[in-house]
């Protein structure tokens, strides 16, 4: 057996001297040895306790939570006309307006009944007022709690849409399941001062965070793993999946972390892919007035993560368009108005 232990769930064999086991290679290597799926299903990233409040919950439970939230707000007209703008169907995104302030806290409110306040205080996302009642509390400010909720507790609360029509998006991992998310800015003006996507995360201490959790979409994977691309954003890659008819990981921006790292190269291994295709928007070479990258950032953030690819995978390329045929991939797709190209990384 060179050395293999099975992990406590039964899910996992981890071999100290051996790089295949069953056939397959290993999905990585660490402390316990090289590491490989059992049962067939697809590794997930464990990721480190959220600093805010407590272990992170298992993915299954936020997903549930997640879902429950998004039956809150079924009839969004302008989320919904958002989406269906890019080229989507309702259904082929997890979606949901955000609600005014009276509807979300009843809706949180509900939530709570359903999984426990320590449950719903833990989901990235909802943001407790205060830890604590009765002036002893502290807010997310170091402020005071001088009073409570009507339950004895103020219950963490989804942002709401202070009358906008802002709307949040969920990210689903290889198994199906909502993971994490952002907030989408509707109407959106470039140069408010305003963002236009925003993390369902903070870094308030008493707070659930994403910090040091991965962070990606998984989109058509019906198509294969063989190929598998990758873009800015749960919006754009489920609409690059749709047209190119390849799985599509979308990213929560151009420079990605190193927890999304580790599991990305986890995925990709374990899929076997053969190649990889980073599809950043095409502004990541526009010049300014001196002939300088606007933009160094972005090509840094795309150089990274194709070295971190090629790690793992084969070959890895670029996809590029002219940059009148569009900003993003999404664009150049729908559109119909022009073709990409591949390239060689250096």
């Amino acid at each position: 057996t060179d050395w293999c232990g099975t992990s406590s769930n039964g899910r996992f064999a981890f071999c100290q001297r051996a790089e295949e086991w069953g056939g397959q290679p290993a999905m990585r290597y660490d402390q316990a040895g090289w590491m490989f799926p059992i049962d067939g299903r697809a590794p997930q990233y464990i990721a480190k306790a959220s600093r805010a409040v407590g272990l992170s919950l298992p993915r299954a439970v936020v997903d549930r939570v997640y879902r429950h939230f998004l039956t809150w707000n079924v009839h969004s007209d302008p989320a919904f006309q958002d989406i269906q703008g890019r080229g989507l169907r309702i259904g082929e995104v997890s979606v949901v307006g955000l609600l005014s302030e009276p509807d979300n806290a009843r809706a949180c409110a509900w939530l709570v009944d359903q999984f426990g306040w320590n449950t719903i205080s833990r989901v990235p996302g909802f943001r407790t007022l205060c830890d604590l009642c009765e002036g002893v509390g502290k807010d997310g400010n170091g402020a005071p709690c001088l009073v409570c909720g009507w339950r004895g507790y103020h219950a963490p609360l989804f942002p709401h849409n202070h009358g906008r029509d802002d709307y949040a998006i969920f990210g689903r991992d290889e198994n199906g399941l909502l993971f994490w998310g952002m907030i989408r800015a509707l109407p959106w003006e470039k140069g408010s001062g305003r963002p236009k996507y925003q993390m369902l995360s903070t870094s308030s201490d008493i707070h659930a965070s994403l910090a040091g959790k991965p962070k990606y979409h998984v989109a058509g994977l019906v198509h294969g793993t063989e190929e598998v691309w990758f873009t800015e954003g749960i919006l754009k890659a489920t609409v690059a999946a749709k047209y190119l008819h390849r799985t599509v990981i979308g990213l929560s921006g151009t420079n990605v972390d190193a927890p999304t790292i580790r599991a990305l190269r986890d995925l990709l291994r374990f899929w076997g892919t053969k190649r990889a295709v980073i599809a950043y928007d095409s502004d990541k070479r526009d010049m300014d007035t001196n002939g300088e990258l606007l933009y160094h950032g972005v090509v840094a953030g795309e150089q990274a993560l194709g070295s971190a690819l090629a790690t793992v995978v084969p070959s890895v390329l670029t996809a590029e368009w002219d940059r009148e045929d569009g900003k993003g991939i999404d664009d150049l797709l729908t559109k119909a108005a022009g073709d990409y190209w591949l390239k060689e990384m250096p």
